[in-house]
């Protein structure tokens, strides 16, 4: 299997997100990062 291409990640790559290879938890971030623009709620702290 392939590595997540997100610099520094050793983690198996297992989705796709805009064309770029990544893990479970880099897909997990762009996701709720590309939710909170859409609609517009604040950033989790």
């Amino acid at each position: 299997m392939e590595e997540c291409e997100e610099p520094g990640c050793r983690m198996d790559a297992t989705k796709v997100w805009e064309g770029r290879k990544v893990c479970d938890d880099h897909y997990d971030f762009y996701r709720d990062q590309y939710e909170r623009m859409v609609t517009g709620l604040p950033e989790k702290s």
